[in-house]
């Protein structure tokens, strides 16, 4: 799933740290189960598209035997984490009986380039974490 290119995704007060698996919620780092965190990735590296469940339990789970209740647990996590309503989504639509969308725009930067802006802020601490591999 993940390229030799690691990202940070960002939308609203939200920053995904790939290379880091890290989530961090207005300033806070918030804690992530593995799958869900992946479920996330996924989801953020394909932003508008609709991902079947099929799909996205193949990508997280791979040929690990889970039904769909792991998938609908890891999904209301996601939800609960990022303070999303399924009645009323911000982050991750359900398509009823095929599977979710990311709907938030989503700001896709290199790690690289997260560093370089953090050394333009004068961050050399975060800018040096983020370029130390």
């Amino acid at each position: 799933m993940m390229a030799s290119k690691s990202f940070v995704f960002c939308f609203d007060d939200v920053e995904v740290r790939e290379r880091e698996f890290t989530l961090i919620k207005a300033g806070k780092v918030l804690k992530v189960e593995p799958k869900t965190f992946r479920a996330l990735l996924f989801l953020l590296h394909n932003p508008q598209r609709l991902i079947s469940k099929e799909e996205l339990l193949n990508t997280v789970w791979g040929d690990a035997a889970v039904t769909e209740g792991s998938l609908t647990r890891c999904i209301s996590l996601l939800r609960r984490t990022l303070g999303d309503d399924v009645n009323d989504p911000r982050y991750i639509a359900t398509v009823s009986t095929v599977g979710y969308r990311w709907l938030c725009a989503v700001e896709r930067l290199e790690d690289a380039a997260v560093a370089s802006r953090l050394l333009e802020r004068g961050d050399r601490g975060n800018a040096e974490q983020n370029i130390s591999y």
